[in-house]
C-alpha cells in the first residue's frame, strides 16, 4: 500500500468533517427526527454546509445516499440522513484526496 501525502489543511478538514459526523451519528441516536431531512430542506441544508446540489445527486446516484419514504402512499415525503449524507461526503472527498495524490505520484515519477 502506498502512503498518501496530505496537506494540513487537508486533514484538518477531514477531522473536523469526522468530527461532525460523530455529533451527527449521536443526534441520530438520541433524537431520530432531528436527523431526517424531508428533499426541499436538504437543498436549504447543502447551500448553508457549502455542498454542491450536483455532488449530493451523483452520490445519491450512486446509491451511497439513500432516501426513506415516511408514509404508506406514493406521495408521502421523501427524508434523507444528515449523518448518511455527511458520512458520504466524507467518502467521497477523501477517495478525491486519493486520486489526487496518486495523480501526482504518477506526474512525478513520469518526469
Amino acid at each position: 500500500m502506498m502512503p498518501v501525502m496530505l496537506e494540513l489543511e487537508e486533514v484538518s478538514r477531514l477531522v473536523a468533517q469526522a468530527v461532525q459526523m460523530g455529533y451527527m451519528q449521536a443526534v441520530q441516536v438520541y433524537d431520530p427526527p432531528q436527523d431526517l431531512l424531508r428533499k426541499a430542506d436538504v437543498v436549504r441544508w447543502l447551500r448553508i454546509a457549502c455542498v454542491e446540489r450536483r455532488t449530493f445527486t451523483e452520490l445519491e446516484k450512486r446509491g451511497l445516499i439513500r432516501p426513506v419514504r415516511r408514509g404508506t402512499g406514493k406521495n408521502s415525503p421523501l427524508y434523507y440522513s444528515k449523518q448518511e449524507i455527511i458520512r458520504a461526503l466524507v467518502a467521497a472527498n477523501i477517495s478525491s484526496l486519493i486520486t489526487r495524490d496518486r495523480l501526482r505520484n504518477l506526474n512525478t515519477s513520469t518526469k
